[in-house]
């Protein structure tokens, strides 16, 4: 019998958790919040549209009019297995 720490089954779960990708992604529109940048991890709650969890922020777009909104496109993060 072999150590658990560093069987197949851990190097599988560790490989499957960096490049699993889900298609679950959103855009979500708001006021301009500087200090966010591509690859933050976010949390999401919103009753309306039944979104919760963890998303990893893609890219973000400012618009520079009297609105200045933020366009955040964010996937799901992947949880630890």
């Amino acid at each position: 019998m072999g150590g658990s720490k560093y069987s197949a089954y851990e190097e599988i779960r560790q490989t499957i958790h960096e490049y699993t990708k889900y298609n679950e992604s959103i855009s979500i529109q708001t006021l301009p919040v500087y200090h966010l940048e591509p690859n933050t991890r976010i949390t999401v709650k919103n009753k309306e549209s039944n979104i919760y969890g963890d998303y990893m922020i893609e890219s973000l777009s400012f618009t520079f009019d009297n609105s200045s909104m933020l366009t955040i496109n964010a996937t799901r993060a992947p949880e630890k297995i």
